[in-house]
């Protein structure tokens, strides 16, 4: 029978741990957005995270920010993780925050699909299942595409776990040859340097409690980008990806708690049907191990 390893377990706890944490950055974010551009908030998460990285590795991770070869390398994931967060909050304009994660939670099951041509696993019928029933709940979830300003956010959101998933995919293929520093510290400093060209066109001024926000949000972001990297590390990522539909839950209370917003029937059908899926992919995973063990 198919064992959880002790790294694998450590894995699970941090990733939860993660994904707790994102969930308080995405509702600083969601109050956020509606007052200062995305740019102004992508500058913030970056700062903290490039500090975070380089004070994490120090002159390794200086050095790994100026080898061109290392950073070429890492282009494709931090230009997709760079468009995925866009995205995000660009949705979190007109989506409310269990919206917004209705739509994220095609991630994992995008990044499941792309874990075969990508990483070299095989996909499983009952894989391709999931993702069907994954996206028939997030179309039940969504908003309605009749009106034109949540079609406007329905399309970042759609698009955002398109980039996520390339991400998540091609986080995994990097940890094997990058420190967890040198990949939060190159990840942040592409967005920072974009984020820079921005925002003469796209700063708006800032009230107090503006400034508090994106300064929670900063450290929040860092936090979990970096329990992200080390929880991806140490596990395959056919485990990794359904853990990430736990957030479902606290985007649900904090929804409640601070915009007093309680899920309609389709919210919950929708998220009850990417949960099966999730529940599908990892039992699909969990048999693939048996029988490679077997």
């Amino acid at each position: 029978m198919h064992t959880i390893s002790p790294a694998q377990r450590q894995g699970i706890l941090l990733l939860l741990l993660a994904y707790f944490v994102y969930a308080g950055g995405d509702a600083a974010a969601k109050w956020l957005v509606a007052s200062i551009s995305v740019w102004q908030i992508l500058a913030m998460r970056s700062v903290f995270g490039l500090a975070c990285g380089l004070s994490l590795g120090r002159r390794s991770a200086l050095a790994s920010l100026g080898d061109a070869n290392r950073q070429w390398r890492l282009l494709p994931m931090n230009l997709c993780n760079l468009a995925g967060w866009a995205c995000f909050y660009t949705a979190a304009i007109g989506l409310d925050l269990t919206q917004l994660y209705s739509l994220y939670y095609l991630t994992p099951l995008l990044s499941t699909l792309l874990a075969g041509p990508m990483l070299g696993e095989r996909v499983a019928p009952l894989a391709w299942f999931a993702c069907a029933l994954g996206f028939a709940g997030v179309l039940i979830a969504g908003p309605p595409l009749a009106s034109l300003p949540a079609l406007q956010a329905l399309i970042p959101g759609l698009l955002t776990p398109v980039f996520w998933a390339l991400t998540a995919v091609l986080y995994r293929r990097n940890v094997a040859n990058h420190s967890d520093a040198e990949l939060m510290a190159s990840n942040n400093l592409l967005m920072l340097l974009v984020c820079v060209l921005l925002l003469p066109w796209a700063w708006q001024p800032l009230q107090s409690t503006d400034w508090l926000l994106l300064l929670l949000l900063g450290v929040l972001g860092a936090a979990a980008n970096l329990l992200y990297i080390m929880a991806i590390r140490r596990l395959p990522l056919a485990l990794a990806s359904p853990i990430s539909f736990s957030s479902l839950l606290w985007s649900l209370l904090l929804g409640y708690l601070i915009w007093d917003v309680w899920p309609s029937w389709n919210l919950w059908l929708g998220a009850g049907l990417v949960l099966a899926a999730a529940s599908l992919s990892l039992l699909g995973s969990s048999r693939q191990a048996r029988v490679a063990e077997a």
